[in-house]
This record gives structure tokens, C-alpha cells and sequence, in this order.
């Protein structure tokens, strides 16, 4: 028995899934996407009430909406590679680079989240800030800046486990 489950779970792919198990996993991503997006926009608010306090929830949503669109082009070119290769492991960063037995380290975390896409919305937000909210360029600089070395030393101590999934 317990070998017929190693080789179940061993020739297990995307055919073998049935539609409840598809629809769960597009609502849990789904709901992951919505946290990572409502977080981010609370997080980068409240940064920018120590800039400026009229700035609506609203205006900050978004812009981290249209920032998070960076997601389809990743979508697209992850997708087939998670099918090509038939696993979820697909890296796009820095993490390419390192020996697969680093998978599971600090360092691997944080070259993981070295990204094109995640630099690409850290770009976009650090656009669009000073467009809707006033505040100088440079202020924006810092303060995005500011908010996505912390994201990265949240994702290098606790790996997988950081506040915002994005990226």
C-alpha cells in the first residue's frame, strides 16, 4: 500500500486533478492574490501618511492594483514552464543560479524573490506614487525603497512565509 502511494504521488500531474481540486486551488490563489494586494496597499499607505495625511486607501489601491498587473506576463511565462517541467518549482530570479540543495536556505529565499517581475513593480509603484499623490520622486524613491528591503529581509528570515506572496 505505501508503495502504491509513493508511485501515485510520484506519476500525480495536472490530468490527475479533478475540477473541485482545480476550482480550490484557483480560489485559494485567488484569495492569495487579494491578501498580497490589500496588504500591500495598507502597508504603502500607512507609509504615506508620514509624507502626507490626505491620501485616500482608495487612490493607494490603485495604484497597486495596476502595479500587481505585473502578475499576468510572469503567469504567462511561468505557466508552460510548470507544465513543460511538471512542477511548481519555477524559479525567474536570482535563485536559478544556486545548487538545488540550497532550495530551503535564506539566501535561496532572497535570490528568489530577485526577480525581473518583482523589480519591474517595485519600478511601477515608484512611478506612479508621486503621480497621484504629489509627493517629490525622490521621497517616493526612498520610501518604496525602504518597504521592499524590508520585504526582502522578511523573505530572507522566514523564506515563504513573508507577508506580501507578491512577486
Amino acid at each position: 500500500r505505501r508503495i502504491d502511494n509513493i508511485e501515485y504521488q510520484q506519476s500525480t500531474g495536472f490530468a490527475d486533478l479533478s475540477i473541485s481540486h482545480l476550482l480550490l486551488v484557483t480560489a485559494l490563489m485567488t484569495i492569495n492574490h487579494a491578501v498580497s494586494l490589500f496588504g500591500l496597499s495598507l502597508v504603502v499607505w500607512l507609509a504615506l501618511h508620514l509624507y502626507s495625511a490626505n491620501v485616500a486607501f482608495k487612490v493607494i489601491l490603485s495604484v497597486c492594483s495596476f502595479s500587481f498587473l505585473v502578475s499576468l506576463p510572469e503567469a504567462i511565462l511561468t505557466i508552460p514552464l510548470i507544465i513543460m517541467k511538471g512542477t511548481m518549482k519555477i524559479y525567474l530570479g536570482a535563485a536559478t543560479l544556486l545548487p538545488v540543495e540550497w532550495e530551503y536556505s535564506p539566501l535561496f529565499y532572497l535570490c528568489e524573490k530577485l526577480n525581473v517581475f518583482s523589480i519591474w513593480m517595485v519600478v511601477l509603484l515608484i512611478i506612479a506614487l508621486p503621480i497621484v499623490t504629489r509627493i517629490s520622486k525622490k521621497k517616493s524613491i526612498i520610501m518604496i525603497g525602504y518597504l521592499w528591503g524590508i520585504w526582502l529581509m522578511l523573505s530572507l528570515f522566514f523564506g515563504g512565509y513573508t507577508l506580501f506572496g507578491v512577486g
